[in-house]
Formats: structure tokens, sequence, C-alpha cells
């Protein structure tokens, strides 16, 4: 099913706004195979009123295009009842989605990109969300396509480049806003800025994964190298040495290296199975 009916859709920032009803799903033989579709409601029911303008959370300019190697990140925080919202890359023409991430709990994930109409969807199923659970979409511009991740999960599906990288200029995260679902922030991480070593941390904040994959507090690296845990009192020091980030907060001394394919850091040391993470936040 082809989206060519439907205007672009809206920036949405608060937690109050137009929202689409639950969707029925149907099946059909798209390509080489068989996808689940989810008919759109009519127009006048998933905008029933004008979203506000975007904050600077929502939306962020390029300084230049997007080339391969980099990647955009995207967090959120999911509230029960919300079945539409997406992370977008567009062209200075914001009517131009070089890429369009559909979220459509529980059922879909529509991958499009949108010229003077919407082309050919690609689906897959959609990731579990939980409510009031923050969460991360990882979009990575590989050498032929996007490779997209949830929480860092790839979906099953990648999004070949309908139009080139250097048409990319800016991000914007839209819709969604019910019952308290925000987007929290949109940033892009560029490949030739980093060499495979740990990347710039002073004056940055981290999720904190102790079981590699669910974030159980956040750590503050401060400009003085001290640290902060999930907001509090600076203790411990931070420093990087060969390439690797030697830190100690809550009592425990750390070392972990820079991972250049999920831009993230894993724990080395103390060894834990599985490893901890810290992702950017």
């Amino acid at each position: 099913m082809q989206e060519s009916n439907r205007p672009a859709p809206q920036s949405f920032t608060s937690s109050t706004g137009p929202s689409a009803p639950p969707l029925q799903a149907s099946s059909s033989h798209q390509g080489d195979a068989t996808v689940a579709h989810t008919p759109l409601p009519p127009t006048s029911e998933v905008h029933k009123a004008p979203a506000p303008p975007p904050s600077n959370l929502s939306r962020k300019a390029l300084t230049s295009p997007l080339s391969v190697g980099d990647m955009v990140l995207a967090y959120g925080k999911y509230t029960d009842g919300n079945n539409k919202f997406s992370v977008n890359v567009r062209a200075s023409d914001e009517s131009v989605f070089i890429l369009h991430v559909d979220f459509r709990p529980p059922q879909t994930v529509v991958l499009n990109s949108r010229t003077n109409g919407w082309q050919r969807e690609i689906r897959c199923p959609c990731p579990n969300f939980t409510h009031n659970d923050i969460f991360e979409v990882k979009i990575k511009c590989d050498k032929k396509q996007y490779r997209i991740f949830f929480n860092d999960h790839e979906l099953e599906k990648t999004f070949p480049y309908r139009q080139p990288l250097s048409s990319s200029a800016q991000l914007a995260l839209l819709e969604g806003g019910k019952n308290g679902f925000e987007w929290l922030h949109v940033t892009d991480i560029r490949q030739n800025t980093w060499d495979g070593s740990f990347p710039k941390v002073d004056n940055t904040t981290w999720n904190w994964c102790h079981n590699g994959s669910d974030v159980n507090g956040t750590v503050t690296f401060t400009p003085n190298h001290k640290v902060k845990w999930s907001g509090g009192k600076e203790h411990g020091y931070w420093k990087i040495v060969g390439g690797k980030l030697i830190t100690e907060f809550n009592g425990v001394h750390h070392v972990l290296r820079w991972n250049t394919d999920t831009y993230s850091a894993v724990l080395l040391k103390p060894k834990r199975a599985p490893a901890s993470t810290m992702g950017m936040f």
C-alpha cells in the first residue's frame, strides 16, 4: 500500500494533540515477500487539529549532509495509547522525506520516502514498546542502505537509498504526544570525526546498561574529570588512556572500549556476562 494520498506528517512535541485511532491489519503480496498491511485511516481522523510548532528537542538542522558511516540517534519516552510516531531524515524542502521510519505499535514499522508523493512502503514487525520506558532509535548509513535499530536490536528490514544522502538537510521527530509520550532528543553522529578511539566525553551524559541492554541509570562526565551517577553528586574520576575510558563511580573501577559498529561503549573490566554497555543519551 502506498501513502500517496496522505500529507506529510506534522511535528509533535507536546503531551497532547492529534493521534491515529487503532489500526486493523490485513495482508497482501509486495515484491518477493508477503507483508502485513495496516490500512491508514482517513486524513481527517489522523490529524484532527494543527500540531504545535517543533522544538529544538525534536528537530535538528544538519550542518552538512549525511554520508556513509554516519548515524542518526533519536530518543523518546513511550506511553501506552500512542500508535503512530516517526523518525525522519528530510531534505531542505520539508515536504521531501529522504527516510521515514514510522512506528505503528503494536503491529508494524513502515519504512518509506516521499518526493512528490509517498513511494512504495517496506514493512516489518514493530518492536515491543513498554509504558513509560525511554527508547532509542538508531539509523546507520551503510554503503547501500539504511539499517535501523530499536534499543540496539536491528529491524528485520533495511531501506535503500532512493535519494542520495547528499540531499539530507534535517532530522525530525514527528507525531506521538498522547498520554505523556515525549520526544527527548535527536542528533547525528559523524563517522569521519572519530578514528576508532574513544570519543570526547567531557560534559556529556550517557545511558548505563548494567546487563548490557536495559538502562538502569545515567553517567555524566564533568569537565573537571568527575562523575555523576543519575544526576547525583560529583564523585570518582574519569580519563581516557590508550583509546579506552577509565572511570570510577559508585565505588567501582571501570575500563571501557569504544565499539564503532554500535556507537556505544563496552565494559572490559570488571568482567561481566553479558558485559555492561554505555550509550549516548
